[in-house]
């Protein structure tokens, strides 16, 4: 498999345009039929698995978009096929993540909760542990749809996370926990979008008082370091 291309963009930005831009996600007929027409143009020029890979992929997010969850299903399982998790970790676990969402959609717990787990005993593929936090998000987002409890065996995984992120959250209940973790990455990295976002209409003096704002109030060690890098960047200068 060649691992370059894989890493690279299927679609080219015009296409991207039209796909999100100009086609109604509920007209999924549409988007992949524009899919389909320009893969046919590059077919020939790509890795065969790779290209089956991505073409797949694309195809099951029209899908998913349009609320057609079992397509989705037999179009993300084709990339499941094919690409292992140490191939391209990031694709790989968005992929999963779909395919526990699609199975919680139409009601297929027990096998939205097997593809967690499969997420579960593949996550040091990855070095990301954001990544790793969204794992266990999916896999507790699947526990709640059945009577299945915790298994003891991932716990680590969440102390890994909270250490080496520097949330303030400490392992108690480890539903409790990926619940309060979650709760608090997401009040913080809207924050930090928001400040970001205001960079446009704000002076350097102004954007530099708002990172270090950020960074007074902010509990998780990873986000203060980069709104640090921020202000060092920006002092730099």
């Amino acid at each position: 498999m060649d691992t370059d291309q894989l890493a690279k963009d299927f679609l080219p930005k015009e296409i991207m345009f039209k796909l999100y831009r100009d086609i109604p996600i509920w007209d999924y007929r549409q988007q992949i039929d524009l899919v389909n027409s320009y893969a046919g143009t590059i077919k020939a020029s790509m890795d065969r698995e790779v290209f089956d890979i991505k073409l797949h992929h694309q195809i099951g997010y029209c899908y998913w978009q349009g609320g057609i969850y079992r397509q989705a299903i037999v179009h993300f399982e084709k990339v499941t096929n094919k690409l292992a998790p140490h191939h391209h970790p990031s694709l790989y676990f968005q992929i999963v993540g779909l395919l526990i969402r699609c199975n919680r959609q139409i009601q297929e717990f027990r096998k939205a909760l097997n593809w967690a787990e499969t997420a579960l005993k593949n996550q040091e593929t990855t070095t990301s542990s954001f990544e790793k936090l969204n794992i266990l998000k999916e896999y507790v987002d699947a526990l709640n749809d059945s009577t299945e409890p915790f298994n003891k065996d991932y716990e680590p995984i969440i102390e890994y996370v909270i250490a080496d992120l520097g949330f303030p959250e400490t392992l108690t209940d480890p539903i409790e926990t990926v619940n309060a973790i979650r709760t608090t990455h997401h009040i913080w990295s809207r924050k930090l979008s928001d400040v970001e976002l205001s960079q446009a209409h704000l002076e350097e003096d102004q954007i530099i008082r708002a990172f270090e704002n950020y960074k007074q109030h902010c509990p998780i060690e990873w986000y203060r370091n980069y709104a640090q890098h921020a202000i060092d960047i920006r002092n730099r200068a």
